[in-house]
């Protein structure tokens, strides 16, 4: 909490004061390291806490102490190159243009295959420093170029194709996805007519009824409940969605919504869109109930390019 309010301070012009919490967060980060108590990967707070204190420092004009902040960050994360941006424009700044471009080069190495567009690499590009590339490594590393890591699998995350769904209505009929092809799909995983919070999140479903039509949308329930159950159950009559029979979980497994460990159904909402593919998911012990945050999804889905 020292970091956030440190960093507020002095965004609000109390650089005093900001830098002084800031200074407690580095001496309760460095005690932590010092004991072994602090995990850097993952780390317990997203930058280590005398890097947030070297960009008040650089945002401030004073750069020597920012200097020294950002090499007590490099102390703690070698080449870490946020900090490395920082310290090349600090040392610019204070007139050590060799000692400035050593970091630029080291930075330069770090963001090798980085993405084009960053703030922190524009802004040490800026500077107009000429470096090559310098790896401050204890050894010599494999460089992970965005090509070959491209064979792997898009860099993107995409929609992917979703699992087969064989499933049987009421009437005995077998429906898959590819009856639906051209229209998006919500995909509902649920327990039983006899599970009160699985009824609640399919009342909300159904009331949304009207917005789901409007974005060309269908929805599928799914349980392990038989189609006769389906057909004569009172509860579930009236709501304006299909219900699907799954008797041996056959489909809650594909679609990752039952547990093989635990011998255990789970709730699981899907989003798919018209071309059978999975754009979201939420799956876990509770229902998802949030339907305008799923009203929200589909809109932007379907807003993309390429989509029908």
């Amino acid at each position: 909490m020292n970091a956030v309010e440190g960093l507020l301070r002095a965004a609000e012009g109390d650089l005093v004061e900001g830098t002084r919490l800031l200074g407690d967060a580095v001496a309760g980060e460095q005690k932590k390291r010092d004991a072994d108590e602090y995990r850097n990967d993952p780390p317990d707070d997203p930058w280590p806490a005398s890097r947030m204190l070297g960009d008040v420092y650089l945002k401030h004009q004073d750069y020597e102490l920012a200097i020294d902040s950002y090499r007590r960050a490099l102390d703690a994360e070698r080449n870490d190159a946020f900090a490395l941006s920082g310290l090349a424009r600090a040392q610019f700044a204070h007139g050590d243009r060799e000692a400035a471009a050593r970091s630029y080069g080291r930075l330069l190495y770090v963001w090798s295959n980085a993405e084009a567009g960053s703030r922190w690499r524009k802004d040490a590009d800026a500077l107009g420093l000429v470096a090559k590339p310098i790896a401050d490594t204890p050894a010599p590393e494999r460089p992970y170029a965005l090509d070959v890591n491209a064979a792997l699998g898009p860099l993107d995350w995409e929609p992917y194709a979703a699992p087969k769904l064989d499933a049987v209505d009421t009437e005995g009929k077998h429906v898959r996805l590819e009856d639906y092809r051209g229209q998006n799909v919500i995909l509902v995983f649920y327990l039983n007519d006899e599970c009160v919070h699985c009824m609640e999140q399919l009342v909300s479903v159904s009331a949304k009824a009207a917005d789901w039509a409007t974005e060309r949308t269908v929805v599928l329930a799914v349980s392990s409940v038989s189609p006769e159950k389906n057909k004569g159950s009172e509860k579930l009559g009236k709501l304006g969605l299909r219900l699907l029979s799954d008797p041996d979980h056959a489909n809650a497994r594909r679609f990752a919504s039952y547990d093989d460990f635990e011998e255990l159904e789970l709730h699981s909402t899907i989003l798919i869109d018209a071309k059978g593919r999975v754009h979201w998911k939420r799956t876990g012990g509770d229902p998802f109930v949030d339907m305008e945050f799923l009203l929200k999804t589909l809109k932007t889905m379907n807003a993309k390019p390429g989509m029908p």
